[in-house]
């Protein structure tokens, strides 16, 4: 699977060195690193994205800031934003098995095996509702995760680009 990509590009007039001073210093606020760095680019590495609860630029595994004669542009990889997303799919359908293979044990030792009819039905339907529900909030919560770091992202263009033109 290809990792996601974030491209912008936008209008501005000031100094390469500064976009990149305060790209640099934005970035390493929030973990970054700066990998690479020339008189008009510089390339950062993120820390990696382990919650929702932070902020949403670290969905960035790498960022890029090119600065031409009148245009700063940044591309990303979307590395941490991927691995998130992956566990919010994959994460439900885990838990609700080992939640299934933990009730099912237990409804065995404390029923026994003459009622197993009662007890599987009974963990069948709340696994199958369960499941039911993290079918639709798994894939909304990866979309969720995809639109704030994409939103983080141009927001970062924006800031960087306005208060370069500023200084």
């Amino acid at each position: 699977m290809d990792t996601p990509v974030f491209q912008g590009n936008l209008q501005f007039s000031g100094s390469a060195s500064h976009v990149l001073d305060l790209a640099a210093m934005s970035l390493s606020a929030n973990g970054f690193r700066v990998a690479q760095r020339s008189a008009t680019s510089a390339e950062f590495a993120g820390p990696g994205m382990r919650s929702t609860n932070q902020n949403p630029i670290l969905g960035a595994s790498r960022i890029t800031v090119i600065c031409s004669a009148d245009t700063i542009g940044v591309a990303a990889e979307l590395g941490a934003m991927a691995r998130m997303q992956r566990f919010a799919r994959v994460f439900p359908p885990v838990l609700l098995g080992g939640i299934g293979t933990v009730l099912s044990i237990t409804f065995l030792i404390v029923f026994g095996a003459s009622q197993w009819r009662m007890w599987l039905l009974t963990v069948v339907l709340v696994i199958a509702v369960q499941g039911i529900i993290w079918a639709f909030i798994g894939p909304l919560l990866a979309r969720r995760i995809e639109s704030r770091v994409r939103a983080s992202l141009d927001m970062f263009l924006r800031n960087i680009a306005i208060a370069g033109s500023e200084g």
